[in-house]
């Protein structure tokens, strides 16, 4: 078990003294050796989670499979918990897990994959200790990636906290994206606006940063296109989301909040005013006129490419 857990990427709860509860729980689901009894606790039916401490009735199977799968997702059925820790060697955190452990039916947590077992995952761009790289599922412009950030804390903490040395530590997957942006984007568009070099491309017209109410559990950094030339861009919460102070940008990071989440989606997810990132056309809430803008605005820049 790791010391330091600065840098952990995998946590547990329950520390093994040699004099605590060790023995294997046998509950149907292969996941045995990773829980445990407590004999202080009245109630004999309970086992505990040793990654997270989350309790169950012993019998209670399919709630057991569920929470490995989706909250521990890098613990294979067929390893046990001494070849976990052998293989793994998680840091011993108290407290590491909040509401996540209870959120196994929740899509807020879809992101946890990614971070704990990228691996296991062949729609993952790039992965190392730091970060893992992947394509935004509903992407709202033409190449839209997620970077998450691998360490525990970070991925577990509100991404408006995103620490100057995190971000430090980030520097390279940054660049990273930014040229396969701009490689992606140029196999399918030819750049017809004269202005607008690569570098310029790369500077000004790929923006990154966090959302200051995020809907997803663990820490992600977008990186994407500034064209909202996309299909999934569906609705103004959509457009605005990423085009007002809603979205923090990379150089604002970290920033503390002063309004409670409420106020920031209400003033400026329904009450801002949508603004062409383009030419910067006020069209206030007229957002199937800005979908038709923005298309003609892309077209004027950008010609598909046509395969040989």
């Amino acid at each position: 078990m790791q010391g330091d857990n600065s840098e952990a990427i995998y946590v547990i709860e329950w520390e093994d003294d040699g004099q605590g509860p060790s023995g294997v729980v046998i509950d149907g689901t292969q996941y045995g050796t990773h829980l445990f009894k407590d004999p202080s606790s009245k109630d004999k039916k309970l086992v505990s989670c040793k990654h997270c401490l989350k309790q169950f009735e012993n019998v209670d199977t399919r709630s057991i499979v569920l929470h490995m799968n989706r909250i521990h997702p890098q613990v294979r059925r067929d390893m046990t918990y001494e070849e976990y820790m052998r293989l793994f060697k998680p840091s011993l955190m108290k407290h590491a897990h909040g509401i996540e452990k209870n959120m196994e039916k929740s899509f807020a947590i879809d992101l946890r994959k990614y971070v704990l077992c990228p691996e296991n995952y062949q729609e993952v761009l790039y992965y190392d200790e730091t970060a893992t790289i992947i394509y935004d599922k509903f992407p709202k412009s033409e190449v839209h990636l997620l970077v998450l950030p691998r360490n525990y804390r970070v991925s577990n903490s509100h991404p408006t906290l995103i620490s100057s040395e995190t971000k430090a530590k980030l520097e390279w997957h940054i660049e990273w994206v930014k040229q396969f942006i701009w490689k992606q984007f140029t196999k399918r568009y030819k750049i017809t606006q004269t202005d607008l070099s690569k570098e310029r491309f790369l500077q000004e017209f790929i923006q990154y940063g966090v959302h200051s109410v995020p809907s997803m559990a663990n820490t992600h950094i977008h990186m994407m296109t500034r064209d909202f030339h996309s299909e999934r861009l569906k609705n103004k919460k959509h457009f605005n989301s990423f085009n007002s102070p809603f979205f923090i940008h990379w150089d604002k990071l970290p920033m503390t909040k002063d309004l409670s989440d409420k106020e920031i989606n209400d003033r400026y997810i329904k009450n801002y005013d949508m603004i062409c990132p383009y030419c910067s056309s006020n069209f206030k809430n007229q957002f199937s006129k800005l979908k038709v803008h923005l298309a003609e605005e892309f077209s004027k820049r950008f010609v598909t490419n046509v395969e040989k």
